[in-house]
């Protein structure tokens, strides 16, 4: 099957509302990571605060994870073309999208495996959502 031939059945704003949405919630769930994972005591702040601050992709002082929304955005891309690609039967694009993803940082996640394991984390949820939004949109 072409991929120009690929027709969305549901209305395309909904299409990105879901997304958006679905971006949104993992990024919620990562940012969730990373607070429990920060030093809350070294930093002096509480949860909420830690929590918003990386949310908000602002990180904490002398912790270096500001992302400035950029993951946020990828997600979104990520949520937009990758049901597509399911529906058109071509997961091997997906697959090597996450490998060009994986090769920039591969000797950083040797010694940090916590980041890695996030990374994994929301490639996931950003694969299982896109097979439930590619199901609503094929029905």
């Amino acid at each position: 099957m072409n991929l120009l031939e690929i027709s969305i059945k549901p209305d395309l704003l909904a299409y990105f509302c879901l997304a958006v949405i679905g971006s949104l919630v993992v990024r919620m769930v990562i940012t969730l990571f990373t607070t429990f994972e920060s030093k809350l005591e070294d930093s002096g702040l509480q949860f909420s605060d830690t929590f918003l601050s990386f949310f908000l992709g602002k990180g904490v002082e002398g912790n270096r994870s500001f992302d400035h929304f950029q993951t946020f955005f990828l997600g979104v891309m990520e949520l937009s073309i990758f049901p597509i690609l399911l529906i058109a039967n071509k997961p091997e694009y997906i697959g090597g999208w996450l490998a060009l993803k994986t090769l920039p940082q591969w000797n950083r996640w040797t010694e940090k495996r916590w980041i890695y394991n996030r990374f994994l984390l929301g490639n996931a949820f950003i694969i299982v959502l896109s097979y439930f939004i590619a199901r609503w949109a094929n029905a």
